[in-house]
């Protein structure tokens, strides 16, 4: 699987060759073009201790953090985010983060 920052430096370039292209096309005399670009971003998520049961959650979808406690499984759910702060449940043992 290509990197992030691979598939998004190669994005770039796309773009910046069909805009070089449209514009060669655009600048002619008596010519004219458009051009669209569309784009997919694979979802991401990432949990970041910040503390003793507290974590951050950074993700570009819907996302649900699964803790395992001593009493059973909590879930908490959240959309889009540029890092929601969370205090885990007293007794976490153990978490993840899934999409939702």
């Amino acid at each position: 699987m290509l990197r992030p920052t691979f598939r998004i430096t190669a994005l770039m370039a796309i773009v910046a060759l069909t805009m070089a292209l449209a514009g060669t096309a655009i600048g002619a005399p008596g010519h004219s073009g458009s051009v669209q670009v569309s784009s997919r971003v694979n979802a991401s998520a990432s949990v970041t201790v910040t503390g003793p049961d507290h974590v951050v959650v950074y993700a570009n979808a819907p996302w649900l953090l699964t803790c395992e406690t001593e009493h059973g499984v909590v879930s908490i759910a959240g959309d889009s985010t540029s890092g929601t702060p969370l205090v885990l449940p007293a007794g976490t043992t153990g978490y993840s983060v899934s999409f939702n």
